[in-house]
Parts: structure tokens; C-alpha cells; sequence
């Protein structure tokens, strides 16, 4: 594992050193524009940082890059937060009993979860093509018997 990681320039403390500093540039960028056009104010919203961070991931992992206006990480980002919120209380009960996705789904987020679940699946199939290769996808009914 250790060889693989370095092959993607893990193991290379200047090349991510590179992507962070290249990414945290667009960020200053990002916030200058928002300045000028907004009478030298700034909007931060709750997720400001995460696009940045997502970016970085992105840049580490898979090679790319994308506008902080992009309508696809932009998608990517609120399937990502649903996905962890949602999961913050059910995960734990239907990780100790399975069948309660079939009498409370959404009391316990789980059709808010397997929704966001599905976009990132899907963002990663189409615009990375991170899936290709992959033969079959887990079900949820295999997931959960994983942790049995």
C-alpha cells in the first residue's frame, strides 16, 4: 500500500505542498472577486472552506481541479454534507438493527443518505470516471452484512 501511495505522490512532501499553496491561491482569488463585487464585503457561508478542501482531495487523489462556481461540486458538496448529517444519528441504530430502514427511513435519514450516496456515486462515475473498471457495486444489504 505504502508503494502505491508514493506512485500518487503521497510519499512527495513537495508536490502537495505544490497542490495546497496552488489551491489556496484560487481561495485568495476567490475572496478578492467576491470583494470587488460586493463593496469590499465578504459572504462566508457555513461550507466556505469545504470547496477548497474538496479541491485539494480532488487534486491529491484524482488529478483535477474544479471553479468554485461549478454546478457539479457544488452537487458533490451537498451530497456530501447530507450524506455525513444525516448519518450522524441513524447510522449507529441501523448498524444495530437493519430493519428499521424498512419501518422509519426517514425518521433516521437513511433515504436522505442513500440519495446523497447515489450522487457522489454518481459525480464520481461520470465526471471522474473513478468507477470505471468496476464490475458490481455493493448493495446496501451487503454493506451492512460487512459489519456483522
Amino acid at each position: 500500500m505504502k508503494n502505491t501511495l508514493k506512485e500518487y505522490g503521497f510519499g512527495n512532501r513537495g508536490s502537495m505542498e505544490q497542490l495546497i499553496q496552488a489551491e489556496l491561491q484560487y481561495l485568495i482569488e476567490s475572496m478578492d472577486k467576491q470583494i470587488k463585487e460586493n463593496d469590499g464585503r465578504i459572504h462566508f457561508s457555513v461550507h466556505f472552506f469545504h470547496l477548497t478542501f474538496i479541491n485539494i482531495m480532488a487534486g491529491m487523489i484524482m488529478g483535477i481541479r474544479h471553479s468554485y462556481e461549478d454546478k457539479d461540486l457544488q452537487k458533490l458538496l451537498k451530497d456530501s454534507v447530507d450524506f455525513i448529517k444525516n448519518g450522524v444519528v441513524g447510522a449507529g441504530l441501523l448498524t444495530a438493527f437493519p430493519f428499521l430502514r424498512f419501518v422509519c427511513p426517514d425518521a433516521l435519514g437513511y433515504n436522505v443518505q442513500m440519495e446523497a450516496a447515489k450522487g457522489i456515486r454518481e459525480y464520481a462515475k461520470v465526471r471522474c470516471g473513478c468507477l470505471q473498471g468496476f464490475k458490481a457495486v455493493l448493495t446496501v444489504e451487503q454493506c451492512l452484512a460487512l459489519n456483522r
